[in-house]
């Protein structure tokens, strides 16, 4: 008896633990991904390119929960920091998602024409994946600088304009 009572009291406590770890848990919020962003900018001004290999470490800093940091060359059409390894050889102009969008090349833009940063949807794949899903990106252009910095949410239903309105 007492046995019986271990056992279900041990699988309760598993199943309270399991359901404790959602998605949400692990899923990266829009305003993570805005500090985020902002912190990464700020740590790159403050450093210079010497820290831009860090972006490439898939298990360093600027990969969490379920995203990442990537780091854009928008002057020299090159990523500058990208934990995807196989990206980081392909020019920004010739990087286009599933349904055509030219994604370094509108992140650039997006990144230029707003001077507090901007939201693009795109279609990417998770890190180690190989699936696209649509992925919400938020890119901002350090000032004085070459770089754009970015990360994304895999969001299907925040619109570009609810995300916006989180940008201060």
């Amino acid at each position: 008896m007492k046995l019986t009572a271990t056992i279900a009291l041990s699988l309760s406590i598993m199943l309270l633990i399991a359901s404790a770890a959602s998605p949400a848990d692990v899923s990266v919020t829009p305003e993570e991904v805005i500090a985020k962003v902002r912190e990464a900018g700020a740590y790159i001004a403050k450093n210079g390119d010497s820290v831009l290999p860090e972006f490439n470490d898939p298990k360093g800093p600027w990969v969490w929960k379920d995203t990442y940091v990537f780091v854009l060359d928008c002057a020299n059409d090159r990523y500058a920091g990208h934990p995807m390894s196989d990206i980081l050889a392909t020019k920004i102009s010739q990087v286009v998602d599933i349904v055509g969008n030219h994604v370094g090349l509108m992140e650039c833009r997006m990144s230029e024409e707003n001077a507090n940063g901007a939201w693009v949807e795109i279609m990417w794949p998770k890190l180690g994946e190989t699936t696209p899903e649509r992925k919400i990106c938020y890119v901002y252009k350090l000032p004085g600088s070459p770089y754009t910095v970015g990360s994304g949410i895999y969001e299907p239903t925040m619109t570009i304009d609810e995300l916006n309105k989180l940008i201060k």
